[in-house]
């Protein structure tokens, strides 16, 4: 196979540039234990969306409300 990464109790980080559908893996040689962590990278917005401000300032007033009821 081409696209093949062989070692024995290895440790590090493999970036695959590219898109890719399916990532497999196989273990020829049973040992006690085994991690991966897949990650990929995305966009993040720096500022905060409209939708997260009105959601939090609609949860604000619905403190204020509960907290006035209280009072009453």
């Amino acid at each position: 196979m081409g696209n093949t990464l062989i070692g024995y109790q290895g440790e590090g980080a493999i970036l695959f540039e590219g898109t890719f559908d399916s990532i497999s893996w196989a273990m020829p040689d049973m040992e006690d234990y085994q991690v991966f962590t897949i990650g990929a990278l995305s966009i993040v917005s720096p500022v905060p969306e409209m939708e997260i401000w009105a959601m939090m300032l609609g949860g604000l007033a619905c403190i204020g409300w509960v907290k006035k009821k209280q009072r009453i």
